[in-house]
């Protein structure tokens, strides 16, 4: 039975979400449960090679999408080509990833691991 139930919560979540209700907030011990999932998977001997950042303050999140754009995107001298081979964006001015606006954002940058 708990199989069966956690198997359908894999195939319903791995959907990826960008209709974000920004006027729910997060309950902390969900924040919590995540942070755990994202610290604890396993990797490469078991070290650390990366730092998770957690982030939730709506202005912080606010600078990091719009630091995702690409920008000139429109420019001929933009040569970036989107997935059907267009060069350019015609509004000229570049997207931004809207997955970065959700109400948590998880950071990973890079670490050195530590090795008594």
């Amino acid at each position: 039975m708990f199989r069966s139930m956690l198997k359908k919560s894999i195939h319903k979540s791995q959907h990826c979400n960008r209709n974000w209700d920004l006027s729910k907030k997060i309950p902390q011990e969900d924040i919590d449960l995540i942070i755990e999932a994202a610290t604890q998977c396993p990797t490469k001997q078991n070290l650390n090679h990366y730092k998770t950042h957690v982030i939730t303050d709506r202005a912080v999140i606010e600078k990091i999408e719009a630091a995702s754009s690409i920008m000139e995107f429109g420019s001929a001298d933009n040569s970036f080509l989107g997935f059907d081979g267009v060069r350019g964006y015609d509004e000229g001015t570049g997207p931004t990833n809207s997955q970065l606006s959700a109400n948590l954002v998880l950071a990973f940058t890079k670490d050195t691991p530590y090795q008594p």
